[in-house]
């Protein structure tokens, strides 16, 4: 993903989707995915106090 060939265009649609994970019960989740999971709370909260 580090390629100047490979770029980001954001889609300019109305479409809504739904953003979730899946996890085991049993299952501590690690420091990657907590990051990611922090990450992604960040970004729908920053998209939706821009609506």
């Amino acid at each position: 993903m580090n390629s100047k060939d490979i770029i980001a265009i954001p889609l300019d649609v109305d479409e809504r989707i739904t953003v979730g994970y899946i996890t085991h019960k049993n299952v501590k989740n690690n420091t990657l995915v907590n990051t990611y999971i922090q990450y992604l709370k960040e970004t729908i909260a920053k998209e939706l106090s821009s609506l």
